[in-house]
């Protein structure tokens, strides 16, 4: 009822050419999962993402791409797959293997933000550097600078380390940097 009231009000508010969108998890059964994707298609929504994993499980637990499919088949508006993709080809196959419109990705992403060239990704500490610059050059903000530095640094070497420590006490961007 709280997703139909919040969907259907920012669809009746917002300009025609709004997209409106919204992202769930896999719900407790199949049957409930549908059920919501169903309502939220009823509001109106441009798409929404299905994130391939139940509330309770860990990034560590294999995304459910065959649930994301059941979902898929089930609406008719576009849904955008999410979960496990972490280079440039799983873009590809969580498509392929859900029939989904779009897919979406997050750790993949922030571990290493060349994940979308087609030529494959670069390697963590090149990427690192290219994002410490940009994030200097803009004033990015030090805790959100810290956090995917630290994320970066976490998939390719781990902060065991005596960078890891230097980053964990460092108090501005020059630190980080």
């Amino acid at each position: 009822e709280t997703v139909h009231d919040i969907l259907t009000t920012l669809r009746r508010n917002l300009p025609a050419e709004t997209h409106v969108t919204c992202k769930i998890r896999l719900l407790e059964t199949m049957e409930q999962t549908v059920e919501l994707a169903r309502v939220i298609e009823k509001c109106g929504v441009s798409a929404f993402g299905v994130h391939g994993r139940y509330v309770g499980q860990r990034p560590r637990d294999a995304a459910h791409w065959d649930q994301i499919k059941q979902v898929v088949e089930s609406v008719s508006c576009p849904v955008i797959a999410n979960g496990d993709v972490f280079e440039y080809s799983d873009f590809g196959k969580i498509r392929a293997e859900t029939g989904a419109a779009a897919a979406m990705c997050g750790r993949g992403a922030m571990w290493n933000q060349s994940i979308f060239r087609k030529e494959g990704v670069i390697p963590p500490r090149d990427n690192l550097n290219s994002l410490l610059t940009k994030c200097f050059e803009w004033n990015h903000s030090l805790k959100n600078t810290k956090y995917l530095t630290r994320e970066i640094l976490i998939k390719s070497t781990g902060l065991e380390n005596e960078e890891g420590w230097a980053l964990n006490k460092s108090k501005s961007l020059a630190d980080v940097a």
